[in-house]
């Protein structure tokens, strides 16, 4: 008789499911161990029983086994996850490159406000006083613009007021002329307002760009369910990669937001995009600008005079070691000179009689004592 078939489903006897998952489950590994054995494969097996314990089996050991499961989440990785860690990836250079931007950005902007002159030389401070006239000068060739133009404004203001007022009195002198004349004014501008309407050419015409709010709300009603629809379809892993990508996102825009209004201020003490700025701006700029130059000026005398006071040391350095030098040679020339005279006063001796015969054999001792002085 030949074997029944199982039927497949879940065995409701939890004694003889017990049975079934443990004879089944070493046969697995007993297969398992076959395959990896007879075909030279490379076999990991992972099995959690429904109490949550682990049975396992690889055919090299503990980290072989690892290395398989490494190789077996590199083969099943889509084309979008790795779009999105290249995503990500490009997210964090921006990143980086904006933060690089944002302090470079600060420091020059410190600099040109008179911060942290501290690392710079004397060249640096040369062009940072030169970068400082510069916007100086433009800062207050704009502000005299500015306040020219709006002396010009206030002086047609002026103008146009007493215009206004010689208009009203010539208007009411008309009045007064009109009334004694016996003629209406109301009737006369009346009549006035008539003909310019008849002969006006220009006509009014209803508007007829009425739009049409039943497709826009079609449109609308669409992209809601397309987004409804990919919120189903993400898994828990890209969901997170979205995340990942939405707070990479944020990050560079939080930079942004930092970074552009410092390069807006940067360019104003640049002496650059002046337009935009009022009077009491431009003077609060002058002002920095002011402040900024002297202490630049201030940077730069402190600088030199370092550099003066450093080369002065150096050279009083030299002076004193040529001393030292010219002193070592003077008492060697004293000593040779001092030998020399005694050497003169004993030849005067021996030339006038005074050393006896008896003498002669201490004479070179007296001689090479005088030479090794």
């Amino acid at each position: 008789m030949g074997r029944g078939r199982v039927e497949l489903k879940r065995i409701e006897n939890k004694i003889n499911r017990q049975v079934t998952f443990s004879k089944r489950r070493n046969g697995l590994l007993k297969k398992a161990y076959e395959l990896s054995v007879l075909c030279d494969a490379e076999v990991a097996l992972i099995i959690f029983s429904s109490r949550g314990k682990l049975y396992e089996f690889g055919s090299s050991g503990m980290i072989k086994r690892f290395k398989t499961l490494e190789r077996y989440q590199r083969c099943c990785i889509t084309p979008q996850d790795n779009s999105l860690a290249r995503e990500t990836q490009s997210w964090y250079q921006e990143v980086a490159k904006l933060k690089a931007k944002y302090e470079a950005l600060q420091r020059t902007q410190r600099h040109l406000l008179g911060e942290d002159l501290g690392p710079l030389n004397v060249k640096e401070l040369q062009n940072l006083e030169k970068q400082l006239e510069g916007a100086l000068a433009l800062a207050r060739q704009r502000k005299n613009l500015v306040a020219k133009a709006l002396s010009c404004l206030a002086n047609s203001c002026f103008f146009m007021v007493w215009h206004e007022r010689e208009l009203g009195n010539i208007n009411k002198q008309l009045k007064i002329k009109l009334e004694a004349e016996g003629q209406n004014p109301k009737t006369i501008q009346g009549l006035w307002s008539s003909g310019a309407a008849e002969n006006s050419i220009f006509t009014l015409h209803p508007s007829h760009c009425d739009h049409e709010p039943v497709l826009q709300i079609g449109m609308i009603k669409r992209f809601k369910t397309l987004e409804r629809y990919q919120r189903c379809c993400i898994t828990p892993q890209d969901n997170s990669l979205a995340r990942e990508t939405q707070s990479w996102y944020q990050v560079v825009a939080k930079l942004k937001a930092k970074y552009e209004p410092l390069q807006r201020t940067q360019r104003h003490l640049l002496g650059e995009d002046l337009g935009p700025l009022n009077v009491k701006e431009l003077q609060n700029l002058e002002k920095q600008l002011e402040g900024a130059l002297a202490l630049a000026r201030q940077r730069k005398l402190l600088a030199h005079l370092g550099q003066q006071t450093q080369i002065m040391i150096e050279q009083m350095e030299d002076l004193s070691k040529k001393e030292r030098e010219l002193g070592d040679i003077n008492k060697q020339l004293k000593i040779k000179l001092e030998a020399g005279q005694n050497l003169k006063t004993i030849q005067g001796l021996w030339s006038s009689g005074q050393l006896k015969t008896a003498s002669l054999p201490i004479l070179p001792i007296v001689i090479m004592n005088l030479f090794c002085k």
